[in-house]
């Protein structure tokens, strides 16, 4: 199964930044995804994704 994911703005690398992304898949359906830093430094960034 293919899903489209938009976000409404870009994520700040910052650890405890957040934000609620949108998934669209094929039949048109969507599905909430939170994104949230959890650590971030010059060259490496971890991100936590739930659905």
């Amino acid at each position: 199964m293919k899903v489209h994911v938009s976000c409404p703005r870009a994520l700040k690398a910052v650890a405890g930044a957040g934000l609620v992304c949108t998934g669209q898949k094929n039949d048109g359906t969507t599905v909430d995804i939170p994104v949230t830093v959890i650590n971030a430094t010059d060259t490496h960034i971890t991100w936590k994704f739930r659905r």
